[in-house]
């Protein structure tokens, strides 16, 4: 049976803390770069991390996968998941509030 866990594990299919992390601040910056010339890109981009976000709360709130992703990755596994979803939405977000700051310095001017 020991084998068996050994073969199986959870973690090993699923995206570890670091590239999460690399992920969306890959997502975030290009995003903030993106949306402060052509705010329309959060259109594109937002919902991609929303997604990401959903799909990674339905799996670590699984009745049957959960459990074995806080077993093997530990408690601050979620609060990783969640912290990296919203920074990279805050970044992007960013990046829209850059270009409204700019436009309307420039419709003042």
């Amino acid at each position: 049976m020991l084998s068996l866990t050994l073969i199986l594990e959870v973690m090993d299919k699923e995206v570890g803390v670091p590239t999460m992390w690399v992920l969306a601040a890959l997502i975030g910056v290009g995003g903030f770069v993106a949306c402060r010339r052509r705010p329309w890109a959060a259109l594109l981009l937002l919902p991609l991390v929303a997604l990401s976000a959903r799909f990674q709360y339905e799996e670590i709130n699984d009745p049957y996968v959960g459990p074995a992703i806080l077993r093997e990755a530990g408690a601050a596994y979620p609060l990783h998941s969640y912290a990296s979803h919203a920074v990279a939405a805050a970044l992007i977000l960013a990046g829209c509030v850059v270009w409204l700051t700019r436009r309307a310095k420039l419709r003042q001017a």
